[in-house]
C-alpha cells in the first residue's frame, strides 16, 4: 500500500507515516503476527480501505491533528506570500474536449466531471477479489499560468493550487 510520503521529514522513523502505519495497524488487529493466519483487514490496500467502517473514523482523526496544527500557526500575511521581483499576470486551465460529452462551448477555465464504473482485481494471500467501484473521474486538463520576473535572475517558484465549488470562494 502506497498513501504518501516520508520524504523530506526531520526523522522517517517518527514522523510522517502516522496515516499510513494506521492504515496497518487497524487491518492487522485480529492476528498481528500471523499467528492464526486470519486474512489481514480492508484497510490494509487503498482499493478496499474505505469499505471499512473503521476507515472514516481513522481520517477524521489523522485530519484532526492537521487541523490542530493548522489552527495554531499564525495566518500568512500578503508579505508572506509574495517573491519579490515576480507578478503572476494570469491563471487559467484548459480543459480538453471530450467526444462522450459532445459540449459545443468553450471548455476554459471549467473542469468537468463524471461518475465511472470501474473493476479492479486484486490478490491477496493467493485469493483474486474483483472490486467493484464507482469513481469520480475528470475530463484532461492543464493549468496555464503567466508571471513575469522583473529581477535580474531565473527563479524556481512552486504554486499550490486549491480547487473549491465557486459559490464556495
Amino acid at each position: 500500500m502506497y498513501c504518501g510520503s516520508r520524504r523530506g521529514s526531520v526523522n522517517r522513523q517518527l514522523y510522517g507515516n502516522l496515516h499510513n502505519n494506521g492504515h496497518v495497524v487497524i487491518s492487522l488487529v485480529n492476528d498481528p503476527d500471523a499467528r492464526y493466519n486470519i486474512n489481514h483487514g480492508a484497510m490494509i490496500d487503498t482499493a478496499t480501505a474505505a469499505r471499512d467502517p473503521v476507515f472514516f473514523r481513522w481520517h477524521k482523526f489523522v485530519d484532526s491533528i492537521f487541523e490542530a496544527y493548522r489552527t495554531s500557526q499564525p495566518s500568512y500575511t500578503k508579505q508572506d506570500l509574495q517573491v519579490e521581483g515576480i507578478q503572476v499576470d494570469s491563471i487559467s486551465i484548459k480543459c480538453e474536449p471530450a467526444p462522450i460529452l459532445e459540449l459545443k462551448k468553450n471548455l476554459d477555465n471549467q473542469l468537468y466531471t463524471q461518475m465511472k464504473d470501474e473493476t479492479e482485481v486484486i490478490y491477496m494471500h493467493q485469493k483474486e477479489s474483483v472490486i467493484r467501484q464507482t469513481v469520480l473521474q475528470y475530463l484532461p486538463f492543464t493549468y496555464h499560468f503567466k508571471v513575469s520576473n522583473t529581477g535580474e535572475e531565473d527563479m524556481k517558484l512552486v504554486f499550490r493550487v486549491f480547487l473549491a465549488q465557486l459559490n464556495m470562494l
